[in-house]
């Protein structure tokens, strides 16, 4: 057997620890990255690269204390009611508890300028809300916080024999699930296709500002939304979407959403790298 050098051997050692620090590093800096306490919403301008919280990390913290809820079988009324107090007095993270007021970042925004009249319209699209069964959830608009998108093919075949390659979509996503929604206006999607395809019933949070044309391009290329509230109860919620493939149409799609439901008290158009807010959409 041969053995390596001492002076090699601690090198080794320096780089692998070193490397261990950095991955370390870099997970506390994509901690860092969101907001650990809650918001504050009497601020004119929030700090710069604000993100708001981290509704994937949110998610995981509520569902493993909501597994915990379940009343036990040697557990009087009163004290699993007490139980449930207590817990829910415990921070999330740091300061953030469940009666907190938090702030999510959403993923999507579109915009309409008319030039003419220096109105620029902003829409902040919903999706439906859909349970485990892939039914829709009437309750509840969904809000797109982040979406993750992988690809893979199979053969399949059918009862007759036919054989053909399915492509299919797995979508996963974390989402809002706003449960006041009709408490703000609503308008429908400003792209007619899609007004046609899915129906009037897809609505979007509507807001305006009354912007020159230079200005209008300036905030069509950096705002952003941050949707603001209060978790409803329950806090969470997941839902299922599928597409089967056919022979004729070799395409399939998965969905997997997880909701964090809420009562939404505010919406604001900001921009992350400077914290500027250029507008909050009220209820009505």
């Amino acid at each position: 057997m041969t053995l390596l050098p001492r002076c090699v051997v601690s090198i080794v050692y320096v780089i692998l620890i070193s490397s261990l620090c950095a991955g370390q590093g870099r997970v506390d800096a994509a901690k860092r990255r969101y907001s650990e306490t809650p918001f504050d919403p009497s601020v004119d301008r929030l700090p710069a690269n604000y993100q708001g919280n981290d509704a994937d990390r949110i998610y995981r913290l509520i569902e493993k204390r909501e597994k915990s809820r379940t009343k036990g079988e040697f557990e009087t009324s009163e004290q699993h009611q007490t139980r449930l107090e207590r817990q829910d007095e415990q921070p999330l993270i740091g300061p953030l508890q469940i009666g907190s007021l938090f702030a999510f970042k959403t993923a999507e925004l579109k915009f309409r300028y008319d030039a003419d009249k220096g109105v620029m319209e902003l829409y902040v699209p919903t999706s439906f809300a859909v349970d485990d069964a892939d039914q829709i959830d009437s309750s509840r608009l969904a809000l797109k916080i982040q979406e993750s998108i992988s690809y893979r093919s199979y053969p399949a075949s059918n009862a007759f024999g036919a054989t053909t390659m399915v492509k299919e979509k797995d979508v996963r996503s974390i989402e809002v699930g706003v449960v006041n929604a009709p408490n703000f206006e609503l308008r429908n999607d400003p792209d007619p296709y899609l007004d046609c395809f899915y129906g009037p019933d897809v609505r979007c949070f509507y807001g305006e500002l009354h912007l020159a044309p230079e200005q209008a391009r300036r905030l069509e290329q950096s705002a952003r939304v941050l949707v603001i509230g209060s978790l409803a109860r329950p806090p969470i919620g997941k839902g299922a979407s599928l597409g089967e493939a056919t022979i004729e149409s070799p395409s399939s799609y998965f969905g997997q959403v997880r909701y964090v439901n809420m009562t939404v008290s505010e919406i604001w158009i900001y921009r992350p790298e400077t914290g500027t807010v250029f507008l909050k959409i009220l209820p009505k």
